[in-house]
């Protein structure tokens, strides 16, 4: 725009928002997911530590937290699954690989993914 001479104005509104946004979610969480999209739009306004807290609350760990090898990949259905844990099965495949299992509450059912290194 400038190389043009458009005129524009800047809004410190989308810095705000996109800050808050790279500050409440961890890194074990997928920051360019929908579904985390739609809590900041369904909850807004708010401040930082009440989207910290109706994240932890929707993304519950059994145990720790994953430790992705690749960018994070929650398994998300209408809600998001929750994280049972995560295996090693390097031994099975050429790559270091990493197995991640998730419950979908709703159904008692388990999901899986795996991610290589």
């Amino acid at each position: 725009m400038d190389k043009n001479g458009t005129p524009y104005r800047l809004s410190p509104f989308y810095q705000e928002n996109f800050e808050l946004m790279q500050n409440a979610v961890p890194n074990w969480l997928p920051n360019n997911c929908h579904y985390i999209d739609n809590l900041y739009n369904q909850y807004y306004p708010h401040r930082l530590k009440e989207l910290k807290k109706i994240i932890k609350e929707k993304f519950i760990c059994y145990g720790s937290k994953p430790k992705w090898l690749q960018s994070p990949d929650w398994i998300i259905e209408q809600e998001p699954l929750i994280f049972i844990g995560q295996m090693d099965v390097t031994k099975m495949y050429h790559d270091t690989t990493f197995l991640y299992i998730f419950l979908n509450k709703q159904t008692s059912s388990y999901q899986f993914i795996t991610q290589s290194a």
